[in-house]
């Protein structure tokens, strides 16, 4: 049993040791799937210079740029505003460059952070020091939250939930100061909150928890005085929650976001998969097996969503989603804690339950804020044992210890993470893609071909597979086999810049061909699907250059350096070029330019792609 006795330090040092120890192997990870949109590829956080534009519209990235991953860009890489978790990664950078270890440390010492506060929070609610151990035990140890500790890009929800918990924390002990604090200790709060929700949009739910805190533990489980206490209590938070969706929605809104669909394209059928969703979570927060991999795949699989409310799997997981808010009501003044508990969970759930519909329906880090409830109720359940409690409770500590353990090991990289995923969802094209795609990361181009060709197999007409097999045919220099796929990913989709690129780059770089006109024409097709490619401008001033026309390459290079100001290979072929005019002090100016500014690489045509997950 959970000793009774133990003083906060010596708590906070065993959850410290915890965290460290089921999440040490995580740091040996490499970078994995959106970590390459968000950091790796990321100029934006490579310079304070662009820290500024944190606090401007040009921090968003429009939905054509994360559609094809555009790597001549200048954004945080987010379709929404989450200013909070960029900066983050303008700080892993200064400190860590590019290796992955520290990036991963940063988010251990945050999951750290959040089972610590946790543990504080469910002291003031509860009043009891073991039940606040074990459920915050649970939480560190839980396997599902592998996905939001192991994944860089996921960091959003971590830093979601230390502002959300710190804001509730400070809201719990606003009653305990005399008036001239609780203004302080009030503003304080909301000020958490604010960061909270530029962290994720998750955190949005904050006033439905203080409410429902009030309501179990405060005004005696009753509904009038909750409303009677709106203004003094809640008021401040849902201004703030209304000046945050005012300004996501209408001053910071991403006008070139493409709207998300339901599944099935209609929300009878979206209502009946999220059914099915909801259950899902439940049952994997009890028992979490066969959780190693992504569930995101789910947005890309329509065999997952539910066309019928006679399915046996819709009829099952309605009845216990009523099984469970029957509880709530029933519970709720004989067994307050147990009923507070699943409550929160369904509250926290609501912005995805997909009522606005979402990129990925279902993800395992949409659980790290609601598993919470589910950490408080089975902390609450094995306290209440009879007999064996303590046998129980080392059972699930060391049941969840060790599939985190594990799960780790799954998050090493890509490819380990996607093969991991393929074997749960074996006909799902984005997963075959994305093996491929971590093939190529790591330069094993025979294999990536062979897993893109599979996802071809799956669905004939995925254009991303026919561009990713262009791109590793060029990587192993068999050109010939390129071209072909390029131009198919060109004639399914007319817009897909990269698929330009690749093309243009192999007539650009094999005067055997004979096609630099043909590159030229590419380019400009690039520049007028993506004015703001500098990349394009650059490499088009390569080909005049190569015909001759040095007036023109210099009008490329210079609108290159126009667009992308620390594009540093577009000023040594300034440079270059003026030196080839005779126009020495030019040449010479353009190549101090270059070694002064931060050094910008573009790849030799484009990344592999991956379809990434930055909307939700």
């Amino acid at each position: 049993m959970v000793p009774a006795n133990l003083s906060h330090r010596t708590v906070i040092l065993i959850l410290i040791a915890f965290t460290l120890a089921v999440y040490a192997n995580s740091l040996f990870d490499s970078f994995v799937w959106d970590d390459y949109w968000v950091v790796v590829d990321n100029n934006f956080i490579k310079s304070w210079k662009n820290f500024p534009l944190i606090f401007s519209k040009d921090y968003l990235a429009s939905a054509y740029v994360l559609r094809y991953q555009e790597k001549d860009r200048l954004n945080s890489g987010e379709l929404t505003y989450r200013p909070v978790v960029t900066v983050s990664y303008f700080i892993d950078y200064a400190l860590y460059n590019l290796r992955p270890w520290g990036y991963h440390f940063t988010n251990i010492i945050l999951h750290m952070f959040n089972g610590v506060l946790l543990y504080f929070l469910i002291c003031l609610i509860v009043k009891n020091k073991q039940l606040s151990f074990l459920s915050s035990l649970l939480f560190i140890l839980h396997p599902v939250n592998v996905e939001v500790v192991n994944c860089i890009s996921f960091r959003e929800d971590l830093l979601a939930f230390l502002f959300f918990i710190s804001s509730l924390i400070l809201f719990i002990k606003f009653d305990n100061y005399g008036r001239g604090k609780k203004v302080y200790i009030y503003a304080i709060s909301l000020l958490l909150y604010v960061l909270a929700l530029f962290s994720k949009e998750m955190a949005i739910t904050l006033p439905l928890i203080l409410m429902s805190y009030d309501y179990y533990f405060v005004l005696g489980r009753n509904i009038k005085k909750v409303l009677s206490n709106f203004k003094s209590r809640y008021l401040g938070y849902i201004l703030v929650s209304l000046f945050y969706l005012w300004f996501v929605f209408f001053y910071m809104v991403n006008k070139q976001r493409v709207p998300s669909q339901y599944p099935g394209g209609n929300f009878y059928i979206n209502f009946l998969t999220m059914s099915k969703v909801v259950a899902t979570y439940i049952k994997s927060l009890f028992l979490p097996l066969n959780i190693y991999g992504t569930i995101a795949s789910f947005a890309f699989d329509p065999s997952f969503a539910e066309h019928s409310l006679l399915s046996l799997t819709v009829l099952a997981s309605l009845f216990l989603i009523f099984i469970c808010l029957f509880v709530v009501i029933k519970l709720r003044r004989i067994l307050p804690i147990v009923s507070f508990s699943i409550a929160w969970f369904f509250l926290a759930l609501m912005p995805v339950y997909n009522i606005i519909p979402l990129d990925n329906i279902m993800a395992w880090r949409y659980l790290y804020i609601p598993s919470v409830g589910f950490c408080l109720l089975a902390a609450s359940l094995l306290l209440r044992l009879k007999t064996a409690k303590k046998y129980a409770i080392i059972a699930v500590l060391l049941f969840y210890s060790i599939f985190t353990i594990i799960g780790n090991m799954f998050w090493k990289d890509s490819v380990t993470l996607w093969l991991e995923t393929q074997r749960h969802y074996p006909k799902n094209v984005l997963v075959y893609n994305n093996i491929g795609c971590g093939y190529g990361i790591i330069g094993k181009h025979g294999k990536a071909i062979d897993f893109f060709h599979k996802a071809i197999e799956v669905k004939p007409d995925y254009t991303l597979a026919y561009y990713n097999l262009g791109l590793s045919y060029m990587h192993i220099g068999r050109i010939e086999q390129a071209i072909p796929f390029y131009e198919k990913a060109i004639e399914l989709c007319g817009d897909f810049v990269q698929a330009y690129h690749g093309l243009a780059y192999i007539y650009l770089t094999n005067p055997s061909l004979n096609k630099v006109n043909d590159s030229i024409s590419l380019y400009e097709k690039v520049i007028e699907i993506y004015p703001a490619s500098a990349e394009a401008y650059n490499n088009m001033g390569v080909a005049y250059e190569k015909l001759g026309n040095i007036k023109e390459a210099i009008r490329c290079y210079n609108k290159a350096v126009e667009i992308n100001p620390q594009y540093a290979g577009a000023y040594y072929n300034l440079a270059s070029a003026h030196k080839q005019i005779g126009e020495e002090d030019a040449a010479d100016r353009y190549y101090t330019k270059a070694k002064e500014v931060e050094f910008v690489n573009y790849p030799i045509a484009g990344p592999f792609i991956s379809p990434v997950k930055k909307s939700f």
